[in-house]
């Protein structure tokens, strides 16, 4: 389960094999691999024209962070003024036409909305992508074929905080891996996730982490 506990944080989560959320907003996915991993699209630039892009902003590299800061809050509050409205039956749980910016609004977000804990439905929430055979079919760029992936994306206020919640799986390795949200500073796309390994997880009290050494891998009491 994933929980959003404050009420902006652009990101992704991958699970390697394992979550639900008070806010949790939905985006149905393209076919194919090489376009869901990303929720946003960004124009079709050269080489050349995305090196110029970026020596202008080095050259304005102030302006350009307060410029992008500025942005950031005034949306973030933006998305917490909905959500506050939402929560009091005043807004829809769809997002209108024309919330998000212009990188965001495209047919994979139009479908994007609020959603209650009570309705929450993972089947829907989670992208799968399966365990696959590279010799039958092979993605480049794509995740290990030999693993099975659920991801999520989620985008939520500053200062936000975010719960995942659920039981330890049956498997032999999991782990979140989260991709950094947006950072004007340091400019990047899909950056390295950073990892949660299943052993550096804490469960709750009164429950075992099966993943640990001597820990009963068939234990009921696994949250």
């Amino acid at each position: 389960m994933v929980k959003f506990n404050k009420i902006f944080v652009f990101g992704s989560i991958f699970l390697f094999i394992g979550v639900v959320s008070v806010l949790s907003i939905y985006a149905q996915e393209d076919k194919g691999v090489g376009s869901k991993w990303k929720y946003y699209k960004t124009p079709e630039l050269s080489g050349t024209e995305i090196t110029n892009l970026a020596l202008q902003a080095a050259r304005q590299s102030q302006q350009y962070i307060a410029d992008t800061n500025k942005r950031i809050n005034a949306f973030s509050r933006k998305l917490e003024d909905y959500i506050s409205l939402w929560l009091k039956g005043k807004a829809k749980a769809k997002f209108p036409k024309g919330f998000f910016s212009e990188w965001i609004d495209n047919e994979k977000t139009h479908d994007w909305r609020l959603v209650k804990p009570d309705e929450i439905n993972p089947d829907e929430q989670w992208h799968i992508l399966s365990a696959y055979d590279p010799a039958k079919e092979l993605y480049q760029f794509s995740p290990d074929p030999s693993g099975t992936y659920l991801r999520i994306i989620f985008i939520a206020p500053l200062n936000s905080k975010l719960l995942i919640e659920g039981d330890f799986p049956h498997c032999r390795f999991m782990d979140y891996q989260i991709i950094l949200p947006l950072d004007p500073l340091h400019p990047q796309e899909a950056m390295c996730e950073v990892p949660l390994v299943d052993v550096d997880i804490e469960p709750d009290p009164g429950h075992i982490n099966s993943f640990r050494v001597a820990a009963d891998r068939n234990a009921q009491r696994r949250h």
